[in-house]
């Protein structure tokens, strides 16, 4: 027990567990700016998703025109999206679960400062000390706070499903229009081909009879004349 307590000490008053929780901080910090910097590529990707050269978005291309091309519709575009883009990751880590993880080490990061102020003022340390141990997490804290107010992309991540869902109804749109004209041009074609038919039936007929039974015709149309 006395071992732990020397140790501990020794580790506070050496200023390690202040250096941890600044450690911690900064991947807390970084895992926040990281899925903004997604988000931004992501919403450049889906400003025009036709020509987009982004692999994640292609692949979302491929499905949507995938899915259609054998008549079938999605019925909920915005939870189709949103579930696509749950899938996108980083290093393997969700992004959504990136943003809940860097809250954690936050909180991680002021438990350990706090502890450590703490564990200073109780064992009498300088008043220095423990005024710097005050001081450090609540300055993280707030270095962590504009870090979230500047790279909030709620607003962004917004725009890239409205993006992505514009791109689905849209898709289905153009085949229904496609599969429409295709129709009529088949109708249009089987019209054509049956006047085709008529006509030639016709000539056939005509060609079908005697040299004195077209004679007398072309008389009566004469006649007529």
């Amino acid at each position: 027990m006395l071992a732990l307590q020397i140790q501990m000490e020794w580790l506070v008053e050496r200023g390690y567990l202040l250096n941890i929780g600044l450690v911690l901080t900064l991947v807390a910090m970084i895992c926040r700016v990281i899925p903004g910097i997604v988000i931004d590529h992501l919403l450049k990707d889906t400003e025009n998703i036709t020509l987009t050269k982004g692999k994640y978005i292609q692949n979302f291309k491929n499905r949507v025109e995938q899915i259609i091309a054998v008549d079938r519709q999605v019925n909920d575009t915005g939870i189709f999206v949103e579930k696509y883009l749950r899938r996108k990751r980083f290093l393997w880590i969700n992004l959504r679960k990136m943003r809940q993880f860097s809250l954690e080490l936050m909180v991680l990061s002021l438990g350990v400062h706090i502890f450590a102020a703490a564990y200073a003022a109780i064992m009498d340390m300088s008043e220095n000390f423990i005024l710097w141990s005050s001081v450090v997490p609540v300055f993280g804290l707030l270095l962590y706070i504009i870090t979230c107010l500047i790279v909030d992309y709620s607003y962004k991540y917004k725009w890239v499903k409205i993006n992505m869902q514009n791109f689905v109804e849209n898709e289905y749109i153009n085949h229904l229009k496609s599969q429409k004209e295709a129709k009529e041009e088949l109708r249009k074609k089987e019209t054509q081909d049956s006047f085709g038919d008529i006509k030639e039936k016709k000539k056939e007929d005509v060609n079908s009879l005697s040299p004195a039974e077209q004679r007398i015709i072309q008389d009566v149309i004469k006649e007529f004349l």
